[in-house]
């Protein structure tokens, strides 16, 4: 007899823990720029349909937070398949800084459906959180009651946040190329904009009536997209005549015959062209 208990209570054992496998409290992984929002979505499969509301708490590493409502309650949102039920959500902020749950209906219906979202959270990702780097949240706590008054015990659920950014969506370094006093920028990252600073360490002030502008002058640039790390800085020298004429148009650092010989080039291919378009 004393056998034939034991194997019933571990029956009844095995049965409840196979009720409990059966119902899976999910959190999808969810990805947000610095200093923005997503929606985070707490679901449950269950297979046990007399559950009535459940309680659980979300514990999040610094630099993400919660929306608050205006009375400084995290705020939440059922899910679609509570919309013909009357369950109701509450919501506070707890002395260690997690967040609680709890849903309950005052006419004792069952959660519906057997899948989907039980509610949805704001979270919020601080300005400063560094590009490239994956956060790990916890759901702890969680505790479901039924209809007839049991309370089933899930273990606690870890999900990801991932600040999306680092090398692998970093900004090319863009190339700088200059001729004929003209500056052209490129990079193999589509859809960039531009960021540069021309420096000339010769520019002095004055008050002539006529200014040389000649010298060495120093081309910083760098790339930059939304949603991408901004690209290495490109840097480069360049020489003007005095007069503006002559420069390094080959992009060797210096003005020498090797420029003088590309620009005479140029203009005689220029003076060819326009002698054909005339004819």
């Amino acid at each position: 007899m004393k056998l034939n208990r034991l194997f019933l209570i571990g029956l009844v054992l095995a049965f409840a823990g196979i009720a409990q496998a059966a119902n899976t409290l999910k959190v999808q992984g969810v990805e947000v720029a610095p200093g923005e929002s997503v929606t985070l979505s707490i679901e449950l499969d269950n297979e046990t349909t007399n559950l009535m509301g459940w309680q659980c708490d979300i514990v999040l590493p610094e630099g993400l937070s919660l929306a608050l409502k205006a009375n400084g309650k995290p705020a939440a949102m059922l899910g679609y398949r509570f919309s013909t039920t009357e369950h109701s959500i509450s919501s506070s902020r707890l002395a260690n800084g997690a967040y609680r749950f709890i849903a309950t209906s005052m006419d004792g219906e069952a959660i519906p459906s057997t899948s989907g979202t039980l509610f949805t959270v704001t979270l919020q990702a601080d300005a400063s959180l560094a590009q490239g780097t994956t956060l790990t949240g916890t759901v702890k706590n969680i505790e479901f009651n039924t209809q007839d008054n049991q309370k089933l015990t899930f273990d606690d659920v870890t999900f990801t946040v991932t600040i999306p950014g680092g090398m692998e969506n970093k900004c090319a370094t863009p190339t700088i190329v200059f001729v004929n006093g003209e500056l052209t920028f490129s990079c193999e990252t589509e859809g960039v904009e531009y960021a540069y600073e021309i420096t000339n360490a010769d520019v002095k002030k004055g008050n002539a009536s006529k200014v040389a502008i000649g010298g060495k002058y120093k081309v910083s640039v760098y790339a930059m997209k939304q949603g991408y790390e901004n690209s290495d800085v490109a840097t480069m020298e360049f020489t003007l005549s005095g007069n503006g004429d002559v420069c390094d148009v080959n992009n060797d650092g210096a003005v020498d015959v090797a420029d003088i010989a590309t620009i005479i080039s140029e203009m005689a291919a220029r003076a060819r062209l326009q002698k054909a378009l005339e004819e």
